[in-house]
């Protein structure tokens, strides 16, 4: 290994820090990119993982931006031979064998695509990766969606072959369709038909949804599917995941309120789904392009392997607008030295991809996973090019100067590894006077870290945890409809709104300084049988500008109780953090009522009305009884409960009422900064009247049914700030966590 700029004692600490970052998340057998940075033939290795509740088997091999493999009914993981080596040159590809298919276990449920995607997702996060691209055919593109539907801030790119999504336009007619009769033959009786006769059952499928027969799967691997559909229990699996389209129906129709925003390639046989798949993903998602593949049936690798294959590399290879493209893989704190942080990186470059000029807060390591890097820092002289297997070195605080992708037609990427004080931002970009970590946040890992606070989550939401539900009607103002064509400000709605406090503690008093600021969800019940929320806290601001910011922002909290060296991983952080630090030390005192509370929206939205007109507004909720807090003697003797006490004992009396409104945003103003609240001064547009008339009886059963999503946006709304979507992320995310828990023997709402 070819070390610049760095001593012996460094080459040892580089050693381990690479076996570290790179080869401790590998199962035994498997071939670190350390060890082998670009071989000529790619090594893949088996492994198995327990994941949310079932044992997954997968192959994976390669380096670089990861990307999973999904295969359909009647195959296995292994239909993926073709493409696998191909991906891997520049990526780590992971293929699995879905549940109760292959060599996975055959679990007695959870075959809806929802829970199957959880499967995949625990699986990718189990091996340290954040952010991955999802291809899935027939039976996987169904999980990959759902995947994508439910975790879509760590999904970086869709692919989506041959077959249909149940719950989207008018599946309908091919869910019913008289040729697919397989899709309701399941059950004791044709469990028992096909018996014994598995391979002539599954030839079928290869013969019937092919072009040509001819051209299908072919025999060698016709007997392994056989052979794999044929074990005990397998079969039964396979029924099941048509078993359940029905509920994966209801899914992918909640799923399909909130449209994907990443890029989304539908690749369809001439033969088989044609333009129907494509019609249905723009549907749900806003980038999406399609093939119709020309001559082919169902089975896309199998009939057309020279175009299906290019076309799947090349659109997992496109780089995001020509940037590089930044995932976290590994970050721990460092015992042997105290307040210091190892975070690992990966870095890929499309071609003639750079990084503009920067410096860093710790100690650099790179190495060169893929490709060519150029780079040239202060420290170690001129700009010189590293290959893949060759590493750096850059000090702290040194300027790098040059860090671009040395070659204008092929791609390349280097892991960097960062140690840093903790809390510190790891790069600071010359092109502006911010500091910008360049790692892109991601939905579970905002989870992560309010549960590394907070506690382990069981079945209660990882923050606001403590809560209260009631139920009433929204009445428009005329103004609303002017602002926009949303249809809950056309004509009055049915609500479910929810108040709580803020830590992820269940048990917290309404009275402790952790129940600031207090929360308000609302969930408007639309005419069309759809849904839309706001999410909002009784705070005008935010303590970050950006979801990673707020995430760091959690991890120094959660790191600095009693015993944490001084000064503190907090004090650290807050001392460089001002708007955080103003976030905590500038609550408001405890109020007499959730009712007699202003709550501020977080985020920017954009409103369009009939006439196309468009405007920037945040959302405002104000008490019709006026702001009253607690008075302090009052509050010293005030039951731990007192706020859902007093909701619910209003309420009986007379309706509670909440002014919605929506404050706009003038040339200049804070648009995707969340931490900066607008002047007051600022136009405000009536939106109507939220009017309480019951407190549900039954707080906790409805609660636990509830999931509020400020990315669940009808027509005329649309998001204004990137951290919504990891916001909404974060809170399926949250749903999913506690609604596995609450399937689990033995768990009980969080203390």
């Amino acid at each position: 290994m070819n070390i610049h700029g760095i001593g012996n004692w460094r080459v040892g600490i580089w050693s381990l820090v690479l076996i570290a970052a790179c080869g401790a998340e590998l199962a035994d057998g498997q071939t670190s990119p350390a060890q082998e940075a670009r071989p000529e033939t790619v090594t893949f290795a088996d492994a198995a993982a327990s994941v949310n509740g079932v044992k997954i088997h997968y192959t994976q091999g390669g380096s670089g931006p990861a990307v999973v493999l999904l295969h359909g009914y009647a195959q296995t993981s292994h239909m993926w031979g073709p493409l696998m080596p191909e991906l891997a040159k520049n990526h780590r590809v992971i293929v699995p064998d879905l549940r109760g298919a292959g060599r996975s276990e055959k679990a007695q449920g959870g075959y809806d695509k929802a829970t199957m995607a959880a499967d995949i997702h625990e699986l990718v996060r189990s091996l340290g990766i954040d952010r991955a691209s999802v291809v899935g055919h027939d039976i996987g593109l169904m999980v990959a969606y759902a995947y994508a539907a439910q975790f879509p801030g760590e999904t970086e790119r869709v692919v989506l072959m041959d077959a249909f999504l149940p719950g989207i336009g008018r599946w309908n007619d091919v869910w019913l369709l008289r040729d697919k009769w397989h899709f309701n033959f399941y059950g004791d009786t044709p469990l028992a038909l096909v018996k014994g006769r598995e391979r002539t059952y599954l030839e079928h499928f290869w013969n019937d949804f092919a072009a040509d027969p001819g051209r299908s799967v072919s025999e060698e691997d016709r007997k392994l599917y056989a052979a794999a559909y044929a074990q005990e229990g397998a079969m039964r699996c396979g029924f099941e995941y048509f078993h359940n389209f029905e509920k994966d129906a209801a899914d992918f129709a909640e799923f399909g309120k909130t449209k994907l925003r990443m890029p989304i390639l539908v690749l369809t046989g001439e033969k088989a789904s044609g333009e129907f798949l494509i019609d249905q993903a723009r549907l749900v998602a806003t980038d999406v392009r399609g093939e119709v593949v020309k001559g082919a049936g169902h089975w896309l690798i199998d009939e057309s392997p020279g175009v299906v294959i290019p076309a799947i590399v090349s659109f997992v290879n496109e780089p995001a607008d020509g940037a590089a493209v930044v995932r976290r893989v590994r970050s721990e704190l460092l015992a042997e030295l105290p307040g210091q942080r190892l975070t690992a990186m990966t870095v890929s470059y499309g071609p003639g991809g750079k990084s503009g000029p920067h410096r860093h807060a710790g100690s650099v390591f790179a190495y060169v996973l893929s490709g060519a890097i150029r780079s040239e820092n202060s420290a170690t002289g001129p700009a010189r090019v590293y290959r893949a297997g060759e590493s750096f070195f850059e000090p702290a605080a040194s300027e790098h100067l040059v860090s671009e992708n040395a070659s204008d037609t092929d791609p390349a990427s280097l892991l960097a590894v960062f140690i840093a004080p903790e809390g510190s931002v790891l790069t600071t970009s010359h092109d502006d006077n911010n500091a910008v970590e360049k790692e892109a946040g991601t939905a579970a890992s905002l989870v992560d870290a309010l549960n590394q606070l907070f506690g382990p989550q069981t079945t209660g939401r990882a923050v606001h945890t403590k809560g209260v539900v009631l139920e009433g009607r929204f009445t428009p103002d005329p103004a609303a409809r002017a602002l926009s064509r949303a249809p809950h400000f056309q004509a009055p709605v049915a609500v479910t709104v929810r108040f709580s406090n803020f830590a992820g503690v269940k048990s917290v008093a309404d009275t402790d300084a952790l129940a600031n600021p207090r929360g308000v969800a609302v969930k408007f019940q639309l005419p069309d049988g759809t849904q839309t929320d706001l999410v909002m806290h009784s705070f005008n601001g935010f303590p970050a500008a950006t979801a990673e910011e707020f995430r760091r922002f959690l991890i120094a909290l959660a790191t600095s109780g009693p015993g944490a060296a001084k000064p503190t991983p907090a004090e650290t952080y807050l001392a460089a953090h001002p708007v955080a630090k103003a976030f905590l030390d500038s609550q408001t005192p405890a109020p007499l009522s959730y009712a007699t509370l202003p709550y501020f929206g977080v985020n920017s939205y954009k409103f369009t009305n009939s006439a196309g007109q468009e405007r920037i507004g945040r959302y405002r909720i104000e008490p019709d009884a006026g702001e009253q807090f607690m008075p302090a003697e009052q509050l010293a003797g005030a039951p731990a409960d007192y706020l859902a006490r007093e909701i619910r004992e209003r309420v009986a009396n007379a309706p509670v009422r909440l002014r919605l409104r929506v404050q706009l945003a003038q040339r200049g103003d804070a648009i995707q900064d969340p931490s900066v609240a607008w002047p007051e001064g600022r136009e405000f547009v009536e939106l109507g009247m939220i009017e309480l008339r019951t407190a549900v009886p039954k707080s906790d059963e409805a609660e636990q049914r509830l999931l509020f999503r400020p990315g669940s946006l009808p027509t005329g709304i649309e998001a204004a700030d990137p951290m919504i979507e990891l916001r909404d992320g974060a809170y399926l995310e949250s749903f999913a966590r506690r609604h596995r828990a609450s399937t689990a023997p033995g768990q009980n709402q969080n203390p």
